[in-house]
This record gives structure tokens, sequence and C-alpha cells, in this order.
């Protein structure tokens, strides 16, 4: 759910050796876009996992059933 292809990173079906090769080689060579996919992935990350919006997600749950 984290990794969106070629924003938070690549999504190579498992058994392409090719294009695994293929993605790794883009982000050895590319050191801008090894940035940008980590701070694009930590950005949806502390968007969508932090502490604070699963606790409004969970109080809004709780509120509902009670």
């Amino acid at each position: 759910e984290v990794v969106e292809h070629e924003k938070t990173g690549f999504i190579v079906p498992p058994k392409s050796v090719t294009e695994t090769a293929h993605a790794l080689e883009k982000l050895i060579d590319n050191k801008n876009l090894r940035i940008t996919f980590g701070n694009n992935g930590r950005k949806k990350v502390e968007k969508e996992y932090s502490w604070n919006d699963n606790l409004k997600q969970i109080i809004k749950l709780y509120l509902k059933l009670v």
C-alpha cells in the first residue's frame, strides 16, 4: 500500500528478473530519483499512517458504534 509505482518506488512482477534489474539500474544511476521516492514515501506514511490521523479515525468509529 505504501509503494506507488514510479511515485514512491517501483512495483515489478515478482518473477520478472529483467524488470527488476531495470528498476534497480534506474535507482542506482539516479540519486535524485532515490531521494524523490524516499521523500514521497515518507510523506505518504506520515499522512496515512500517523498516530494522530489514525486516532481521529478510531474516535470517529468509536462514536459511531456508541
